[in-house]
């Protein structure tokens, strides 16, 4: 699958005007691997991404699952997260559309300085879980998801299995 979504590289602009989730998953997939060693870049991508996501005028829920994916694949440093959160924040004041609110991230970002905890992990369960169901639907195959999310192929089928 890996090699097939590189043939994308260089269509990243296309990507991210189909209205299909599929190509903002390719979008932020290929982001990913152009930007592991580039912070700066990696924040610029993580950011026209996610306001890609307010431009298509998604629903809700598609917003969320979307970011949720988009904020796994493209992690970033701590002075950058902060930079892109408060980025985020004029976004939504700009358009005066909470998709992604500040609570959701400041949670997130509370949720990793005290560590995880029974309530978080029970959470992040049901995040993957949902992660997982949505790109199984999109199509994409338990070696994609694996890199797309970090779960590994046990945890992949034991999700599928329950959500069966």
């Amino acid at each position: 699958m890996t090699n097939k979504l590189l043939d994308y590289r260089g269509q990243e602009v296309l990507l991210l005007e189909i209205a299909n989730p599929f190509g903002t998953v390719v979008a932020a997939h290929l982001a990913g691997l152009e930007t592991r060693s580039a912070p700066e870049a990696r924040y610029a991508s993580k950011l026209t991404l996610t306001r890609k996501l307010y431009d298509k005028g998604l629903d809700r829920e598609a917003i969320s699952n979307l970011y949720i994916f988009i904020d796994g694949i493209l992690t970033l440093p701590e002075n950058l997260e902060i930079r892109y959160n408060l980025s985020i924040k004029e976004l939504e004041q700009e358009r005066n559309m909470p998709y992604v609110t500040s609570i959701e991230r400041l949670g997130r970002q509370e949720g990793l300085q005290e560590g995880l905890q029974e309530g978080l992990q029970r959470g992040r369960r049901e995040e993957a879980s949902a992660i997982v169901q949505n790109l199984r639907a999109m199509g994409m195959d338990n070696a994609f998801i694996e890199k797309g999310t970090g779960l590994s192929e046990k945890e992949i089928t034991t999700i599928l299995k329950q959500t069966r």
